[in-house]
């Protein structure tokens, strides 16, 4: 398994525990959410994890490239479970700070 598949099975898993915590279930909308975020998201964060390890960037500058992708976190399966929109928004937030974590962790 390689580094990447690592850090998306760490953010899939993550997404689970946020939706018991945050959303009280909707655990499967919650990790297709996820896996949809991090399928649009894969490419650039491939590439600025390694110009963080290759000293282009800092991790403080990764997770703020990071973050900036929170739009494409659209959270389709949660709104149409019927989530309040505070609630995915809360989800959407915390699941872009999971994925900079997992990416530090794993990936840097």
């Amino acid at each position: 398994m390689s580094a990447f598949d690592d850090f998306r099975t760490s953010v899939l898993d993550g997404a689970e525990g946020l939706a018991k915590t945050l959303l009280k279930g909707s655990v499967k909308e919650a990790r297709a959410d996820a896996e949809a975020f991090v399928k649009k998201s894969a490419a650039k964060i491939q590439k600025w994890a390694k110009q963080v390890t290759d000293g282009e960037l800092t991790q403080e500058e990764f997770a703020v490239l990071v973050r900036s992708q929170k739009d494409l976190a659209e959270m389709n399966a949660l709104t149409h479970a019927g989530i309040a929109a505070v609630k995915v928004n809360k989800f959407r937030s915390d699941l872009t700070g999971l994925v900079v974590k997992s990416a530090i962790d794993i990936l840097l």
